[in-house]
């Protein structure tokens, strides 16, 4: 009689299966498609079938779609998954910028200066807060971005900080770090008129060169130069338009490009698009 029921198990393998073996069947069939079920899963291999019924999903989205991402939990934990999608959809904390480009704002900074000082002082706290908060993957490339972030928050907060101080006193500027490229602006602000004029009128046509109207910068430059109000005029131009634009030059960014987008994908075991927008 054993003979025989060796014999039946085999020619009816399913029929002879535990009820719990029956249920991980179904669960990897609805996690792989049953066109999968036995290439993943073996009916001799427990291993395989813990691995493939403990598989998780992080959903997300991106400009366009939404994704889900499988993934095994002892493999990667979900907080170096949500750690690495915060480098790479929302890195940035925000501080916001003095937005000096008329003479209305330039007013307002200066009258402010000390409640925008002390806001954009807590927006970093927070942002600093939230990114070395951050788990990562185990991977250093993720690693090398979120320091590359860090010091992007760094150096963002002190541009802002300075910018907004150099509205009432502009000798400021020339003790930031960012003034080795930027110095020709320091210089005009804390100098005498006629070479204040002189680096406004070549910053001016500087910027000509890549505007679609050039000559009406130049009337503009021509008509706020000779105003009573000039001085305020070369504090916008050459704080905002001068030093604030090169001393954002020299900070160094990670590239969100499509080689971070392999990156994240990699985390996963398989990467399912459910739906997308119209570009």
């Amino acid at each position: 009689m054993r003979y025989i029921t060796i014999v039946l198990c085999i020619a009816t393998l399913t029929a002879c299966k535990k009820p719990a073996e029956q249920v991980a069947d179904i669960a990897v069939e609805e996690v792989y498609g049953k066109e999968h079920h036995y290439d993943t899963l073996l009916p001799d291999s427990t291993s395989q079938q813990t691995a493939a019924t403990s598989l998780q999903i992080f959903s997300y989205t991106d400009e366009l779609c939404q994704y889900k991402g499988y993934y095994h939990p002892e493999n990667i934990s979900l907080q170096e998954i949500e750690g690495a999608f915060t480098l790479w959809r929302d890195h940035s904390g925000s501080i916001e910028s003095p937005g000096v480009f008329h003479l209305r704002n330039l007013h307002q900074i200066r009258e402010e200066k000390d409640n925008y000082l002390n806001r954009i002082s807590k927006q970093y706290q927070e942002a600093r807060k939230k990114l070395t908060g951050l788990t990562l993957p185990k991977d250093p490339y993720w690693h090398t971005i979120h320091k590359t972030d860090l010091q992007e928050l760094e150096d963002y907060y002190e541009l802002v900080s300075t910018e907004a101080k150099a509205f009432t006193r502009p000798e400021i500027l020339k003790t930031s770090r960012f003034n080795t490229q930027c110095a020709e602006y320091a210089d005009a602000l804390t100098g005498g008129k006629e070479h204040l004029l002189k680096v406004w009128e070549t910053h001016v046509q500087s910027q000509g060169l890549n505007n679609a109207d050039p000559e009406r910068l130049m009337q503009n430059f021509r008509a706020e130069s000779q105003s009573t109000a000039y001085l305020d005029y070369a504090y916008i131009n050459l704080i905002t338009f001068g030093w604030g634009n090169c001393a954002n030059d020299q900070i160094k960014r990670a590239s969100r490009d499509e080689a971070m987008n392999r990156k994240f994908e990699a985390l996963f075991t398989r990467v399912e698009t459910v739906e997308c927008d119209e570009p």
